[in-house]
């Protein structure tokens, strides 16, 4: 069993941490993971064109969803609790949230490059989706959004209050 193995093993969640805004560790994780795992990518995909039966097989990926989405509730009911995060989120959502954009960067990146011009993999590009994801689900996780009677209203019309 390789070193990552080992250390997963222990530490199966390296993004978990107490929640705040400056650290939505659990998009940089997946991030980092689906960009440097293409086969994985590639894997899923496949298995998706056989419509999951063999992933139905699986003990242990249902297992590790389980303990992602368990993660992932725990982080929520923290920020909620802190007043950070905003009630009712589905710890699912989120997950499909996070994974969508990372996978679909690594998915599809030889079609979206070709048809936009755009290479993924060059740093600046990289670093500025990175960030994305990051944004997007703070965004999409924090409490001030309800708190300050935005809900409903497009992100691109909100107006933070200002601090006297």
């Amino acid at each position: 069993m390789g070193a990552a193995r080992r250390r997963n093993r222990r530490t199966p969640f390296p993004w978990q941490q107490c929640p705040d805004e400056k650290s939505p560790s659990h998009g940089r994780f997946t991030f980092e993971h689906h960009d440097s795992n293409v086969d994985f990518i590639r894997l899923v995909s496949i298995e998706n064109i056989h419509h999951g039966v063999h992933l139905a097989q699986s003990q242990v990926i249902r297992s590790l969803n389980k303990s992602i989405l368990a993660e992932l509730a725990k982080i929520l009911d923290r920020g909620v609790a802190a007043g950070i995060f905003r009630p009712g989120l589905e710890p699912r959502d989120l997950h499909l949230l996070i994974s969508s954009f990372c996978f679909f960067r690594v998915s599809n990146r030889h079609t979206f490059a070709t048809i936009h011009q755009v290479d993924f993999s060059e740093p600046v590009t990289r670093a500025r989706h990175k960030e994305m994801i990051c944004e997007v689900v703070i965004r999409y996780v924090r409490a001030c959004a309800i708190a300050c009677g935005m809900r409903g209203v497009p992100w691109g019309e909100r107006q933070l209050p200002t601090q006297s």
